[in-house]
């Protein structure tokens, strides 16, 4: 039986508005990955098990050199049943662990070119073909998990980097705050800190990881105080209804907390 590895990603929630509706927030599975052609620009990946082959919106693409990159051109069939001739490009897809560290490589990986990205989805689909067809998959809706597992042929064998990596939350967060999307912009801000809190800590098997964070002695009581209010802003995001409106100013405060606290354990020897 071939070795595997493993890791445990947080759901994110989905874009969608929620000025319209009393419904919980929805989350989708979806994963920081990187493209060999842009390995510094870290972004999701919705996971698609009924797609047959994986899609990219052609805006992920103008800043990369992707005209060097094997295409063909072939007919796809859409959800609509719409038969519809498609550039395909062939690329190296790089899945990365929660806080955003390459983890597995797939190569040769072929993507739909597409023009239209959806408003409340990543630009990017992970679909069966030289993808998930590698993969084992098991999704907890009540924890709001995705474990994904992979034979070791798979992880990139390299030294292990000094640098440090922000959760791609994070950055999807800013970009969410940057829309005007302050609600679903703190769910994602305080999953980045308990991917960044269950990678340290996974070895003393906590269950609780911001309660861990609480009985720290190196975090400031201010610190601890500023964390909380984050932790109550997201709790009103996710099971609120729209009676009171989230701020700029309290996504944006939430925001440099939860970074400042990232920093202060990513610069913790463990």
């Amino acid at each position: 039986m071939k070795r595997r590895s493993s890791n445990i990603y947080k759901l994110i929630p989905s874009k969608q508005s929620r000025s319209n509706s009393t419904a919980p927030m929805s989350f989708i599975p979806a994963i920081p990955v990187r493209l060999k052609a842009d390995q510094d620009r870290l972004q999701y990946a919705l996971i698609d098990t009924t797609a047959e082959i994986s899609v990219i919106d052609e805006s992920i693409l103008k800043n990369m050199d992707s005209k060097s990159k094997p295409y063909s051109y072939a007919n796809v069939q859409g959800v609509t049943g719409i038969i519809a001739k498609l550039k395909i490009i062939y690329m190296e897809l790089i899945v990365c662990t929660p806080i955003g560290e390459p983890w597995l490589a797939f190569h040769n990986v072929p993507f739909v070119v597409t023009k239209t990205k959806p408003i409340d989805r990543p630009g990017m689909l992970i679909g069966y073909d030289s993808a998930l067809s590698n993969l084992r998959l098991s999704l907890d809706f009540p924890r709001k998990e995705l474990r994904i597992s992979a034979p070791i042929d798979f992880e990139l064998l390299s030294e292990k980097s000094s640098k440090q990596y922000l959760p791609s939350s994070i950055i999807e967060a800013e970009n969410l705050i940057r829309m005007g999307s302050y609600r679903a912009a703190l769910p994602m801000i305080i999953s980045a800190l308990e991917e960044v809190l269950s990678s340290k800590i996974a070895e003393n098997n906590h269950r609780s990881p911001i309660s861990y964070l609480m009985n720290q002695n190196w975090l400031s009581n201010r610190m601890k105080g500023e964390l909380k209010k984050a932790i109550d802003l997201r709790n009103h995001a996710v099971h609120g209804f729209d009676l009171i409106p989230i701020k700029k100013k309290e996504a944006q405060s939430a925001m440099r907390t939860i970074k400042t606290i990232i920093a202060q354990i990513q610069g913790i020897n463990t």
